[in-house]
């Protein structure tokens, strides 16, 4: 795999995380003019952190600041929307390699023309480069880097069927990641997910102006908790944005 330089940024902020059975830490990233990257906000092992500093993008005027996680698309680098782009350290390569299977697997239940492409970085980490659609909605942004986290759990061969054999065999492992998979319908989660990146409902720019698109009116709190891909998978979301979208 190609190595490509990505500039990992700091910015001051400290980050007060629960728990998380992974050493995977990721962050939003961007091309810069030379042709390297550089990551747009801090390192952060939730994934939802992730959705957070997405939302900034996709609603003018809105910052993030919630758990020691801050982010300003004025001050700070900007994050790319006309395609994922995700740096994550802490994972080896089989890992890393896993991961990608997992968003391919997913893009393949979506049936999606484009693939998301997996690039070394010369620091040893990881760039995982995907289609605009996983930009689209909190809960797309959320399963991309949570499927980063799985890695570490099993591959998924690339296919819906082999995603579904992943979430079987991860009902009897342990970790943040599978007790979410067990939660949401194992195997059947898959069904669920199968729909994720066309569902207008949650996107930040829905195409219906009468439709959803409530993220704007959000606090922090609410966005980071309720609109996530967990929360996607229970059909939370509705009750989150008091809208009934599905």
């Amino acid at each position: 795999m190609k190595k490509v330089k990505v500039e990992v940024n700091k910015f001051g902020h400290s980050l007060a995380e629960i728990y998380q059975s992974t050493n995977a830490k990721m962050a939003l990233a961007r091309k810069k003019k030379d042709g390297s990257y550089e990551t747009t906000h801090e390192l952060a092992k939730c994934k939802d952190f992730l959705h957070d500093a997405m939302a900034c993008m996709f609603i003018k005027g809105r910052k993030s600041s919630i758990y020691g996680f801050n982010y300003d698309p004025e001050t700070m680098p900007q994050a790319e929307t006309d395609r994922m782009v995700v740096y994550a350290t802490g994972i080896g390569e089989k890992d890393a390699e896993n991961a990608l299977s997992i968003i391919l697997a997913i893009e393949d239940a979506n049936k999606l023309d484009e693939h998301t492409v997996l690039l070394t970085t010369e620091d040893g980490g990881f760039l995982f480069i995907g289609p605009s659609e996983w930009t689209w909605s909190p809960a797309a942004v959320s399963m991309f880097s949570g499927s980063i986290r799985m890695g570490q759990y099993g591959n998924a061969g690339g296919t819906t069927q082999g995603l579904r054999d992943l979430f079987t065999e991860m009902l009897d492992m342990s970790g943040n990641d599978p007790e979410y998979v067990a939660g949401y319908g194992g195997p059947k989660l898959v069904d669920r997910l199968g729909g994720l990146l066309s569902d207008a409902s949650v996107m930040w720019r829905s195409p219906d102006v009468n439709g959803h698109g409530p993220y704007k009116d959000f606090n922090n709190c609410r966005l980071h908790h309720g609109c996530g891909w967990v929360s996607y998978a229970g059909d939370k979301m509705a009750a989150a944005t008091g809208d009934g979208a599905f």
